[in-house]
C-alpha cells in the first residue's frame, strides 16, 4: 500500500479531491483503505467548515461532473474503474445522445 495522505482509525486515505461550495462548506471524494481489511472504498462526503456531516453531500449534476473530474485529476479513481464506466458509457451512448 502507498503512503497515506492521512490515516484515521478506520482508514487510511489514498487520494481525495475537493469542490468548495462556499462559507467553509466543501464536497469530497475520497479512496481509502480500511483498516482491518484489504477491502478500497470510496467515500463521497460533505464537509462544513472543517468537520464531516454525517450524511449524503447533495450536488447538483454540474457540481457532479466538477467533482468527478477533480476526483479523476486526483487518482481517486483507478484505471480499472475508469475503463469500465467508459464501457458502461458507450453501451449507453445512444440512449444519452438521443436526450
Amino acid at each position: 500500500m502507498p503512503e497515506a495522505l492521512r490515516e484515521t482509525r478506520h482508514a487510511a486515505l489514498c487520494a481525495e479531491a475537493r469542490l468548495p461550495t462556499g462559507e467553509g462548506d466543501e464536497h469530497r471524494i475520497e479512496r481509502m483503505w480500511l483498516k482491518g481489511g484489504e477491502a478500497e472504498v470510496i467515500r463521497w462526503s460533505w464537509w462544513r467548515k472543517g468537520r464531516m456531516i454525517p450524511r449524503a453531500p447533495h450536488l447538483t449534476e454540474a457540481e457532479l461532473v466538477q467533482l468527478l473530474d477533480r476526483g479523476i485529476e486526483a487518482g481517486v479513481f483507478t484505471p480499472f474503474f475508469l475503463r469500465q464506466l467508459l464501457m458502461v458509457m458507450e453501451r449507453r451512448a445512444e440512449a444519452i445522445l438521443a436526450d
